[in-house]
C-alpha cells in the first residue's frame, strides 16, 4: 500500500478525475430552441394572371399545418433565422423552363417582421433557391 500522504494524493486525483468527466451534450441543433414564426407565402405568375397563397406557422405541427412540407419549411427558415437572402441554393442544375413567377413571404420570425419577394425564371429555380419553403 502507499504511504498515507501518497494515498491522499491518489484519492484526490481520483475525485478530480471523476468530477472532471465531461457531461454528454446535445447536438447544437437540438440544444437551440426552435423559433416561432407566422408567415404568408405567395406564389404568382410574373404577369399576375394567377396567385397561390398558404399560411405557414412555425414550429409546424404536422397534424394541423396548412403547408404540405411545414416542418421542413420551418427548419429551412430557422436555419437562416428568417433571412431568406441567406438560404444557400441547392447546386442541382435546372433545365430551362420558362414560366416566370414571383415568390413572396411576409410575417413574423421571433417577433421580427419579415418581408421578402423575388422573381424566378421558373419553378425549378425557385425550389432550388428556396428549398422546401415554397413547395406548396
Amino acid at each position: 500500500m502507499f504511504p498515507r500522504s501518497t494515498s491522499a494524493v491518489v484519492l484526490g486525483a481520483l475525485v478530480l478525475a471523476v468530477t472532471a468527466v465531461p457531461q454528454a451534450t446535445a447536438a447544437p441543433d437540438a440544444a437551440r430552441p426552435r423559433s416561432s414564426g407566422e408567415f404568408t407565402l405567395t406564389l404568382s405568375g410574373a404577369d399576375q394572371t394567377w396567385t397561390r397563397a398558404i399560411r405557414l406557422d412555425c414550429p409546424a405541427d404536422e397534424a394541423s399545418t396548412y403547408h404540405p412540407m411545414g416542418a421542413s419549411a420551418c427548419a429551412d427558415l430557422d436555419s437562416v433565422r428568417g433571412d431568406m437572402d441567406k438560404l444557400k441554393r441547392v447546386s442541382e442544375l435546372c433545365r430551362p423552363e420558362y414560366g416566370r413567377l414571383v415568390a413572396t413571404i411576409t410575417g413574423l420570425y421571433d417577433g421580427v417582421y419579415v418581408e421578402w419577394s423575388k422573381a424566378f425564371r421558373d419553378e425549378c429555380v425557385l425550389h432550388k433557391t428556396t428549398r422546401s419553403i415554397f413547395h406548396f
